[in-house]
């Protein structure tokens, strides 16, 4: 299932990235760095991920919103509400996620006003880099009511100060974020900011740029969860990936060896980080006695499903101590040794030491 979903995601995001880019070679690139972005690497190695499948579904419903507007490539706007339409539906059923789809359709009607008012300036580069400040500085105000605790959803704070600093001061929390996701993401994060030097430099941009900068912003609101916020978060951050690889397309055009050289450079440090951030995930996930192992075989899920079907008012005993920990995870039972330990105070969350490692003793050291 996941190999599908890969291939999925993977032509949705190109698709997407024909949005903000008109090169090929950008297109593919970017699409190579979303499949390959550690946060996404590891649901690919599930058996069956729902969440995985929202990724996966998720570029397509964003190309279908910036096709609507397309004057070029919008002459059939029954299909494409259509299509809208089933996509709306189809992906609340897939994962809960979806309850931030509103903050996109959000985004994207910003991205209609901002794109209105650019091409009804009288100069209109200049009326493109005056959006641009203004969404820079509305991401740090909205950053700033969150971190007051002006916000619907923070539950994560206290747990980002693990990365890199700590301490109660917005400036520590910014930089603990952005360690956070530039982990999650891959060091090629620094070509998307290049996407963003490019479209301040040029002015005039189409309306997905908009959209894509709009959509960061907003979900500066929410970023301090760590659960299910970082996926989308990611998202936006790589959507600028096709755009900062034509600011090295641009300038190394007439040397096509150093942009293969690049390339090949770029290539090297995202399957580095992708596979260290893999193995890293991959060794503490099959710490069963903290986490649950994606080693889940098909007894198991057919156990789940078993057991939520037939099991109401009784108990499913195994004579595996790990058994019982995977059926738990995949149906509505709850593990009874579990909630054991934790009604009886014997796994008390105050008295759990973090081990604070930096990111670069993590890389170095890794064996």
């Amino acid at each position: 299932h996941t190999f599908v979903f890969s291939l999925v995601a993977t032509f949705g995001f190109f698709i997407l990235s024909g949005e903000f880019s008109k090169n090929f070679q950008s297109r593919w690139f970017a699409s190579l760095c979303f499949t390959l972005a550690p946060r996404f690497l590891l649901l690919s190695y599930w058996n069956l991920s729902i969440r995985f499948a929202f990724i996966a579904m998720l570029p397509f419903l964003v190309w279908i919103l910036l096709r609507i507007v397309n004057r070029k490539y919008g002459r059939h706007p029954l299909r494409l509400l259509f299509l809208l339409t089933v996509f709306v539906l189809i992906l609340p059923s897939l994962h809960r996620m979806a309850l931030l789809i509103p903050g996109i359709i959000l985004a994207f009607a910003l991205s209609i006003l901002f794109y209105y008012w650019q091409e009804n300036a009288t100069n209109r580069e200049r009326a493109g880099r005056q959006i641009f400040t203004f969404l820079i500085f509305s991401s740090f105000y909205i950053f700033t009511l969150q971190y007051k605790g002006i916000t619907v959803y923070n539950p994560s704070s206290d747990l980002f100060e693990v990365y890199l600093f700590s301490g109660d001061g917005i400036i520590s929390s910014i930089l603990n974020l952005a360690t956070y996701h530039l982990i999650a993401g891959s060091p090629l994060i620094f070509v998307s900011l290049l996407g963003l030097i490019f479209w301040f430099q040029e002015g005039r941009v189409p309306i997905s740029f908009y959209f894509g900068l709009s959509y960061l912003t907003l979900s500066t609101y929410v970023i301090s969860d760590h659960l299910y916020i970082p996926y989308l978060i990611t998202i936006g951050i790589l959507l600028f990936i096709s755009v900062g690889f034509d600011f090295f397309r641009d300038n190394l055009e007439v040397h096509p060896r150093r942009l293969t050289a690049l390339f090949c450079f770029l290539l090297l440090i995202l399957l580095s980080f992708s596979n260290l951030f893999f193995v890293y995930q991959m060794d503490s996930k099959e710490k069963e006695d903290f986490y649950y192992t994606m080693n889940v075989s098909s007894t198991s899920f057919s156990a789940s499903s078993w057991a939520d079907t037939c099991l109401i008012d009784s108990v499913f005993e195994s004579n595996d101590v790990s058994r019982d920990r995977r059926i738990a995870a995949y149906s509505n039972h709850v593990s009874l040794r579990d909630s054991y330990y934790l009604s009886s105070g014997l796994v008390n969350i105050s008295d759990m030491e973090v081990e604070r490692i930096s990111v670069v003793d993590m890389y170095l050291n890794a064996s």
